[in-house]
């Protein structure tokens, strides 16, 4: 509560939960409702990796939560496996549904894209958009060390990923009320945005 305080008294007003897994936390809506009843808080958003998100959301709601985004680079079991040395995957997606039920502001799917490993699922993913109203961000993996052969071999340019979509599908832009620009196929309730991501991050 004191950092909390001490960060609204400084004028930080935006609050993002992240940077390991909050809900491993038992106490972890008794958290979220002490940084929303601070009043200087605007906006407190959770970042998971989702294994835990279906047993929890209707508790982090009711402690003030509204806005969540998942961590989620593939839709395939084994690569999944791969990525996160460990099972999860439908625990994740049943996450994703829950928070779509439970009347959060904002959810928001956080998608890496590699190259050569989840590079073939791009078109799944935006499929995804289609029937589920949340948004779907892809972020480029950006290699620090450009000399890196490996980090270079994992790159795939965000230009490329969004012609093969629109290639699929024509994209349209979407009205918004963030400056971040959204982008969706004409018959989906989602949205898709995108970003750049430093290297080094991986969903947990």
């Amino acid at each position: 509560n004191k950092i909390i305080r001490a960060a609204a008294e400084a004028g930080i007003n935006k609050i993002y939960i992240g940077g390991g897994e909050a809900l491993l936390r038992k106490d972890a809506a008794g958290v979220i409702k002490a940084i929303c009843s601070c009043r200087r808080i605007k906006d407190v958003t959770l970042i998971t990796n989702g294994m835990f998100l279906k047993d929890a959301a209707e508790a982090l709601r009711r402690a003030g939560l509204k806005q969540v985004e998942i961590n989620l680079d593939t839709l395939n079991f084994l690569v999944y496996q791969k990525i996160n040395r460990k099972d999860g995957l439908y625990r994740v997606l049943d996450g994703l549904q829950k928070a779509q039920r439970t009347s959060f502001k904002r959810v928001q799917m956080n998608t890496i894209l590699f190259r050569g490993i989840n590079e073939r699922e791009l078109i799944d993913f935006a499929i995804m958009t289609k029937e589920n109203e949340f948004n779907l961000q892809f972020l480029e993996y950006t290699p620090v060390d450009s000399r890196s052969t490996l980090t270079g071999q994992l790159h795939l340019p965000m230009h490329e990923a969004k012609a093969r979509i629109n290639a699929f599908q024509p994209l349209e832009r979407k009205e918004c009320e963030t400056e971040q620009e959204k982008f969706g196929f004409k018959d989906s309730v989602g949205t898709m945005s995108y970003a750049t991501l430093n290297s080094g991050y991986l969903s947990a």
